[in-house]
């Protein structure tokens, strides 16, 4: 509801400026625009810069002229070089796209309670920034909104979040630890994309949906733990995080997404509790380490190119509920020697690209090292 209300409020304002002029406070000109009653500092079109070559710190007003400011506009002070330090006052709601973007030197922003939107790209590049204290009622944190930011080393996603926040802390390099309060329902697109030192994330019960890359590139994640009410991982949530070493997948899973643990060439352990999950394609691919795999009864269906050069895999035990495994799902697996499937699959290990002298084991004791061709079919 929050979300609506402020994208109708933006369309409002765009329509309704009625006033556009220059204001000082403490000896300092500021930029601004009111529209029905509301002001702006800058603009709503990025137009206006709030303080041009804004430095030091600044403490935004509270109202101009007796009417109340709610909205630091777009681009506000973008590319202010020497700007340190920024409170903004209780009252503002809404903090316009690159408010505040390429602020190279800023290192610490005071939010007011009363936020609710950070625009996309609203602090992207502010790279000296420390910390980030976010308020409890923020209900939107817009795309790429503190992307790049290298100085941050720790992040709280507020409870209050509902609009998702994707590629949110996008090469956050320095970013070292991330909590998720409980009430946050996904971990959006990208969330977390290429923070190379990220090594510790904190997950509550209410997240069902990790989507797709938040954490691809995480390269510091060597284990990651799920919640029990996880359902949905996307495609490349995991990819390239080279030293992640352990996953532990709860009852709760529904679908892992294509290429979601691919290029993990650490990875050695995978724990699956009962599930009824479908392994999307490619979703192990490249990780050179896992040695064993056994499916709990329920997973139904198992992508192509599933664990394809996966190559120090030497068993894999498919229950007897899968219904479909994919083209080639074990292709380039040189050493496995072990692989047991259902009866109805018998046959079809050509099309499954099973290494030469795999033992093929069937439910009903049936073994073989070369399955009748005739039976073979694509999967």
């Amino acid at each position: 509801m929050k979300r609506a209300i402020l994208v109708v409020f933006s369309f409002a304002v765009a329509a309704l400026a009625v006033h556009a002029d220059t204001f000082s406070f403490d000896g300092v000109a500021w930029n601004y625009e009111v529209t029905n009653g509301v002001a702006v500092f800058g603009s709503l079109d990025g137009s206006v810069r709030a303080i041009p070559n804004a430095s030091g710190e600044v403490v935004v007003p509270a109202s101009i002229l007796g009417v109340p400011v709610k909205v630091i506009g777009k681009a506000a002070f973008k590319d202010c070089r020497k700007l340190r330090a920024v409170t903004i006052p209780n009252g503002v709601t809404n903090i316009c796209g690159e408010a505040f973007a390429d602020c190279r030197r800023l290192e610490s922003v005071v939010f007011p309670v009363d936020l609710e939107e950070i625009g996309p790209y609203a602090f992207a590049g502010c790279v000296a920034l420390r910390s980030l204290d976010l308020p409890p009622g923020v209900a939107h944190i817009g795309n790429s909104a503190f992307a790049c930011c290298q100085g941050l080393k720790a992040v709280r996603i507020p409870a209050s979040v509902t609009n998702g926040f994707e590629l949110a802390f996008y090469s956050c390099r320095g970013l070292l630890f991330a909590e998720i309060e409980e009430g946050v329902g996904s971990v959006s697109h990208g969330a977390f994309l290429g923070c190379d030192h990220l090594a510790g994330v904190d997950l509550p019960l209410s997240v069902t949906n990790i989507e797709s890359s938040a954490f691809s590139d995480c390269t510091a994640l060597k284990a990651f733990a799920f919640p029990e009410s996880i359902m949905f991982i996307g495609s490349h949530a995991f990819s390239g995080c080279a030293e992640l070493k352990s996953v532990v997948m709860p009852a709760s899973i529904r679908r892992i997404g294509d290429y979601a643990f691919s290029d993990c060439p650490v990875l050695e352990t995978l724990v699956l509790e009962p599930c009824a999950a479908a392994f999307g394609m490619g979703v192990f691919r490249n990780c050179s380490l896992l040695g064993s795999i056994a499916f709990p009864e329920g997973v139904h269906y198992i992508g192509k190119y599933a664990f394809s050069n996966c190559m120090n895999l030497e068993s894999a035990v498919i229950p007897q509920s899968v219904t479909n495994i994919g083209f080639r799902a074990f292709h380039d697996c040189d050493n496995l020697a072990t692989l047991k499937l259902p009866f109805r699959f018998i046959g079809a290990t050509a099309p499954l690209a099973v290494a030469e002298g795999c033992k093929v084991i069937y439910y009903d004791g049936t073994e073989t090292n070369d399955p009748p061709a005739a039976a073979s079919r694509e999967l």
